[in-house]
């Protein structure tokens, strides 16, 4: 028997001297041969394409990073902007990476330290300087190189525990080729991009273990109580009138009722939050108001979508 490419696949990952860019090439190679749509398309963003064409709230957590706002200064250079208000801070200081993992590692190679500056979008960036009042300067976030390898790892350490799931399951290949009842098991394994966990059976060819992956389908009355008590800070800068507050307030409302229940209703919960995040789309006009549709929309992704 050959070598198992999925052991080989294992031990590049484990290899801190290998890219990560040939570590994609090789993982793209088994989920091409296993016909694993899910893995190819998330395997060709990360070594090709990248996340360009994704907003904000449908990138991986662990592809944003935290920063500082800072605005350069034509005299002092980049200099650090004060802001206020704690939650428009953690909204603002919070940027995706969408760059593949080649610009990636081309962007922090030999550096142990220091910072880079990430762009805002066009819009973001021209609603940052009305607010701030800070008229044509430029503004970016600061980050550190370290937050930004950590993407590196994060997409490592989803290969590794794929390959993993993969030799579980049964999955372990000759050479290159793999068995028909290999490519049946390679189905049940789904990399779970958003999360830690690999989704499907990891047991034995005829076993039943299972695992859960991510937002899990049930929904937990304190997540509903902290999401609401997060926009109630902020709710009178939402509606543009008094009718458009009580209207928003009505849902917030509606949101507490829903959270004192011993279980709660997950598709009233659903159609509540898109409400409530579609009334903020067709008004906002401000990084705050931004910012609250952007925590609906990220809460309604971290609960699956409901």
């Amino acid at each position: 028997m050959s070598q198992s490419i999925i052991l080989e696949l294992q031990k590049q990952a484990l290899d801190s001297t290998q890219s990560v860019s040939a570590l994609l090439r090789k993982a793209l190679l088994v989920a091409t041969k296993l016909d694993l749509a899910d893995g190819i398309e998330w395997i060709e963003k990360e070594l090709s394409t990248g996340w360009w064409n994704d907003s904000f709230e449908a990138t991986p957590a662990w592809r944003k990073v935290t920063g500082r706002v800072v605005a350069r200064n034509p005299l002092r250079g980049w200099q650090p902007i004060l802001i206020d208000n704690s939650e428009l801070a953690r909204i603002v200081s919070s940027r995706p990476i969408p760059q593949p993992a080649s610009e990636i590692e081309a962007l922090v190679e030999h550096k142990e330290g220091g910072t880079l500056l990430v762009s805002y979008h066009p819009e973001m960036e021209n609603t940052l300087r009305a607010c701030m009042n800070f008229r044509d300067l430029p503004i970016m976030c600061e980050v550190s190189v370290a937050s930004v390898k950590h993407i590196l790892d994060e997409i490592r350490n989803k290969i590794l525990r794929w390959s993993l799931a993969l030799e579980k399951a049964g999955v372990r290949g000759d050479g290159l080729s793999f068995s028909i009842t290999e490519h049946q098991q390679a189905s049940t394994v789904h990399i779970d991009i958003h999360g830690d966990a690999v989704i499907g059976n990891i047991g034995s060819p005829n076993g039943t273990a299972n695992i859960a992956s991510g937002a899990g389908a049930l929904v937990q009355p304190h997540s509903i109580t902290g999401f609401v008590s997060e926009i109630r800070k902020y709710a009178d800068q939402i509606g543009s009138d008094p009718e458009d507050e009580r209207a928003i307030r009505a849902i917030l409302n509606d949101l507490d009722e829903e959270a004192q229940k011993q279980v709660p209703e997950p598709t009233k919960i659903a159609a509540l939050i898109k409400r409530l995040s579609g009334f903020i789309g067709r008004t906002a006009d401000t990084v705050v108001q931004l910012g609250i549709k952007a925590i609906a929309e990220a809460w309604l992704k971290n609960h699956g979508g409901l």
